[in-house]
């Protein structure tokens, strides 16, 4: 909660995403939440679109969407690909 993400959220990530709870806060899930925040997509949308029938890897968004800024994805087209 610290990280601005609202109860319903900390949840459903909880439910998707039990390694959160183990250890340390997970550096990479901060920096992905970071990142969402640059380009103005706010935590609830991670509560809108986390499936718990899934995994995830942190590491692997981080990189993903990295490279993707890379390429020239700034925050208006980076916003729009991670929303579609």
């Amino acid at each position: 909660e610290s990280l601005g993400v609202k109860k319903p959220v900390v949840i459903k990530l909880v439910t998707c995403c039990p390694s959160l709870l183990v250890g340390g806060i997970d550096s990479e899930f901060v920096s992905v939440v970071d990142k969402l925040k640059d380009v103005n997509i706010e935590c609830d949308w991670l509560g809108r679109n986390l499936s718990d029938r899934k995994t995830y890897n942190w590491g692997r968004i981080l990189e993903t969407m990295e490279l993707l800024e890379k390429v020239g994805l700034r925050e208006e087209k980076l916003c729009s690909v991670l929303k579609t």
